[in-house]
């Protein structure tokens, strides 16, 4: 409660030597905002009547006369406002015109454009409404708006939206951005007024974000709206766009990942946080894969000011650096969810465009703006200067294997220039490097293979691991791999099919247990055998074990023998033993499969399997049965010497 002073004035003698303090009042504290939202209907027209009637008057003034006009009316306060319709009834060829009556003046009319529903769905989610881009200003309190459709059609339910986003007391504390000290600062992150400091009420946004793998181009928007605006009222404009975005129009959220003011203030958009690559709702077909920037205001109209400009370069540059993409490349991209009437590109069509393009590149739509789509070919290489040196689309192939024996991954990327290279490979649990590789780029690009296997030739365990790729003083880039066990094969109902197999790791040659892999838990006992220069092991494990008996099958859970590993540093003569050779054999009246590593550093593994009766245990109707079938059933694995 403020309580109003009682008038007297007080008057304190103070020594002319002594400085009173200055108490400065603390910024208000950003909240979320509540907007408020109206609907208007929309009335015919009598030449809505003369629609279909087939004449050629009738036809020529389709073009001319508007079928719905609201007629000039006045309204509560607002500063947002659209025209949508029902869900599936969006006519092509619409047009919408709207103009507004601010400070007791009628603006000029302004033509908005047609959204996409799938864009704001994220093809995930049904949208409540589809509808135009939303008309913004900084106070408005009359509309009128006017719809036109040279095939006499209409779309469902036609109606005004109009947006009230409220205020707050914080927007005008709202700081910039910070700008690059040099021309090559490595593009760090600039100021982001986030969500939360622009007011953004979360209870506006619908179901999960979602997540692209990578981001692989910047997308270049405006927002269509009123130019002229303070900055105190951009926080306001932007709540506007997320309320109709939202609850006008039944989005999960505000469409775009970032928004731009005229005073160069990068504000944060879509939800799932700035450094990753979200799916958002902005350009149709072209959502995933990429990131829209939009700038607040009408480029059609006006010249984007330097300060948005550079504001936008700058968190462009930012952004592909996170994702290590060239500014002045090109992206590959597949159009998907996206509307015929709405982008240049069916669904499933494989495109180039590049990097830092404009809407209109990918949809039949004049954003950003002519002034603003003017500029992008000097932010393309002012992004390249403010991003320095990089390595370039970084990539690893497939982004997991099965260890041991899985598919080698291979890991490229590519330069500025010629030059010679280096990658790294690191253990994410251990954080030790596990192999090395380095050599020279060919046209700028570089490559290598790596075959799961550490620098002394043995293969490596399960985990996650990073390949770092460097390059000069070209910015570093990494991406994760993991290594996975084979996965547990349950056997099919009819009996058939294959069984889980055990790992292969240390377990088999390191005395010691219980010990705990896999979620199994085994033990293992090794002893000289032969010779001091060859060691015999063999595993225990607890296991559920099925046998055949007189009076049917029985069923016990204890320690079970599970394998026998002989490792011969010495090397006797293996060529003749089932276990050293590739391929399926016949020995001991048993059929035999081996299968047999590359050597590395003179030695190699061979994993052998044998086709076995297996009895699982499995549920029906009647309770547990027990079946029998065949399959290949993990046997053996050996090390070999190469040469004695």
């Amino acid at each position: 409660m403020h309580r109003k002073s009682s008038g007297l004035l007080v008057l304190a003698v103070v020594p002319a030597f002594l400085a009173l303090p200055t108490v400065t009042a603390p910024a208000p504290r950003p909240h979320p905002v509540d907007a408020r939202l109206a609907h208007l209907s929309l009335p015919l027209t009598p030449a809505a009547s003369r629609a279909l009637d087939g004449s050629p008057a009738a036809t020529r003034a389709l073009v001319s006369e508007p079928l719905v006009d609201s007629g000039p009316r006045s309204t509560a306060p607002f500063v947002g406002v659209g025209v949508t319709w029902r869900p599936g009834t969006t006519v092509a060829g619409l047009t919408v015109k709207v103009r507004v009556r601010s400070a007791g003046a009628w603006g000029g009319w302004n033509q908005l454009a047609t959204l996409d529903a799938l864009a704001g769905a994220d093809g995930s989610t049904p949208v409540d409404r589809q509808g135009t881009e939303p008309l913004l200003t900084d106070t408005a309190d009359g509309v009128q708006a006017e719809v036109f459709s040279p095939s006499g059609v209409l779309p469902a339910d036609l109606r005004l939206d109009l947006v009230d986003p409220g205020t707050s007391a914080a927007d005008r504390h709202l700081q910039g951005r910070t700008p690059a000290a040099t021309a090559s600062a490595r593009s760090s992150q600039p100021t982001i007024i986030s969500r939360a400091q622009w007011g953004a009420n979360e209870s506006y946004r619908g179901g999960s974000t979602r997540y692209s793998g990578t981001v692989k181009a910047a997308i270049i928007h405006h927002t269509a709206t009123a130019n002229g605006y303070s900055a105190d009222a951009a926080a306001a404009q932007i709540r506007a766009i997320y309320a109709y975005h939202t609850r006008s129009l039944g989005w999960s959220d505000i469409g775009y990942q970032f928004l731009v003011d005229a005073f160069g203030r990068v504000y944060e958009g879509r939800a799932g946080g700035v450094d990753q690559p979200t799916i958002g709702a902005h350009t149709a077909g072209f959502n995933i894969d990429t990131f829209a920037v939009s700038a607040l205001g009408n480029f059609d109209t006006a010249s984007a000011p330097p300060a948005m400009v550079e504001a936008i370069s700058q968190l462009v540059a930012w952004r592909l650096t996170v994702a290590h993409r060239d500014p002045l490349g090109r992206a590959t991209l597949t159009a998907s969810g996206g509307t015929p009437s709405l982008t240049r590109y069916a669904n499933g069509v494989t495109v180039s465009l590049p990097t830092i393009f404009g809407h209109r590149d990918a949809g039949w739509t004049a954003c950003p703006g002519g002034n603003l789509y003017a500029t992008l070919p000097g932010i393309r290489p002012r992004v390249a200067e403010l991003m320095g040196s990089m390595i370039y689309d970084p990539t690893a192939s497939p982004s997991s294997a099965t260890t041991p024996g899985g598919t080698p991954i291979t890991f490229s990327a590519r330069t500025d220039s010629d030059r010679d290279w280096s990658a790294t490979i690191t253990s994410v649990g251990t954080g030790s490097t596990v192999r090395s590789f380095s050599g020279s780029t060919s046209g700028a690009t570089f490559s290598g293979t790596w075959d799961l296997r550490d620098a002394a030739g043995q293969q490596l365990p399960a985990g996650s691991y990073d390949i770092s790729m460097s390059s000069g003083d070209a910015l570093p880039a990494t991406v994760r791999v993991v290594l996975k066990d084979p996965a547990p094969v349950t056997p099919p109902s009819d009996g058939s099919g294959a069984v889980p197999l055990p790992p292969v790791n240390a377990v088999y040659t390191t005395p010691g247990g219980p010990v705990t892999v896999n979620g199994r838990v085994w033990r293992t006992r090794c002893e000289p055998y032969a010779s001091t220069s060859a060691t015999r092991c063999w595993t225990d494990i607890v296991a559920t074990t099925t046998r055949k008996t007189t009076q049917g099958f029985a069923t016990t859970k204890d320690w079970t023998f599970n394998n026998l590993t002989y490792r011969d540093v010495d090397g006797p003569g293996w060529a003749t033993n089932v276990l050293s050779a590739d391929g399926e054999h016949l020995s001991g009246g048993r059929r035999w499969k081996t299968s047999c590593s590359t050597a590395t550093a003179g030695w190699r593994t061979c994993t052998s399997y044998i086709w076995a009766t297996v009895v699982s245990r499995q549920s029906s109707p009647k309770g547990y049965v027990f079946r029998q079938y065949q399959t290949w059933q993990f046997n053996n694995m050996v090390w070999l010497r190469t040469a004695a």
